[in-house]
């Protein structure tokens, strides 16, 4: 009887483990003509069951004022009552790739206890390349970064009825941290545009949100401005949620087709991204993350391409859940 017991809660504890993760972001939420993903990726994380976020780091990417990122970041674990988790500051700019800050010494306790932890990098990848850099020999306990960036070689991928090919920002604004984090030999998860190109956050869904509980409703009213932005361009049915989907590859990893150890690398391309977002960078040719077993390259990752239709459907729906009545 005894044996059975222990065995049942040992049982218990195993299948209730949660999987511990790290969220590294470049939070704009809140800002008008910004996109509101990171702030909806981080509360969709810390609301999870099936996660354990060991902490939250910052650095430049949507916007370059890390106090905002800050205060945002707080505010929002108040929202959702997880004053719990701690908060640190990662790089201002490219020049500080290789500082080691709070964020990256931060990022290094917690791989020093969680030898399997998994690195959600929501922007760019200075704060993970910095963390690598110092701190070389807790490479190994990075299970895997989990990106929202990269292409398909072989495949273009066009979004809403204008078919806009979208920038990969997080690659453009910080080619040598992608490159290092390549080098490096981690595991890199690829999140591309191709994966969620059909993913909209409506009009119904957010009427959905704001007949749910508090924080939902604050989403939903924070998503107006953004969701009209995208009916204009690219002429779609509402905005595409991108980092949200890092969080919940991880959550509900079935719910995704992915190629796994397939090539990847940086290849030195036409520029054919949409002319709107052409003019920022200049470049008639561009280094872009592509995917591809016909690539010449030495490293290998995993490209996710398709998740299940219900899959947003049932994200709005957790995100939606009424308060209890007292």
């Amino acid at each position: 009887m005894k044996i059975f017991i222990y065995s049942a809660i040992l049982l218990s504890s195993i299948s209730f483990a949660k999987t511990p993760v790290w969220v590294d972001y470049d939070v704009s939420y809140g800002r008008i003509i910004r996109d509101v993903d990171d702030g909806f990726a981080l509360i969709t994380a810390l609301q999870s069951k099936e996660l354990d976020v060991l902490g939250v780091s910052y650095g430049f990417g949507n916007i370059s004022n890390l106090n905002y990122m800050n205060k945002i970041t707080h505010k929002i674990l108040r929202k959702v009552d997880r004053q719990d988790v701690e908060v640190f500051a990662g790089a201002r700019n490219q020049s500080e790739i290789f500082k080691n800050t709070d964020a990256t010494k931060a990022m290094a306790n917690a791989l020093k206890e969680n030898p399997q932890l998994i690195i959600m990098a929501m922007g760019r990848l200075t704060n993970v390349a910095s963390l690598i850099k110092n701190y070389p020999s807790l490479k190994a306990n990075i299970k895997e970064v989990v990106i929202n960036a990269g292409r398909r070689l072989e495949y273009e991928t066009k979004v809403g009825r204008q078919q806009v090919i979208m920038p990969d920002t997080n690659i453009d604004d910080h080619l040598e941290a992608m490159k290092f984090v390549l080098e490096s030999g981690v595991k890199v998860v690829m999140m591309p545009v191709e994966v969620m190109q059909d993913k909209f956050v409506t009009r119904h869904h957010l009427r959905q949100m704001r007949r749910g509980n508090y924080v939902s409703r604050w989403m939903a009213r924070n998503s107006i401005v953004w969701r009209w932005i995208w009916k204009f361009f690219p002429n779609s049915p509402g905005f595409i949620p991108w980092d949200v989907f890092i969080v919940t590859y991880v959550t509900n990893p079935e719910d995704f087709d992915c190629d796994d150890n397939i090539k990847v690398g940086l290849k030195y391309l036409k520029n054919n991204t949409s002319s709107l977002f052409r003019k920022k960078y200049r470049k008639e040719f561009k280094y872009f993350l592509v995917a591809s077993d016909a690539l010449d390259s030495e490293y290998t990752g995993k490209y996710c391409y398709k998740m299940s239709d219900d899959h947003l459907d049932n994200i709005v729906d957790n995100w939606s859940v009424r308060e209890p009545k007292l």
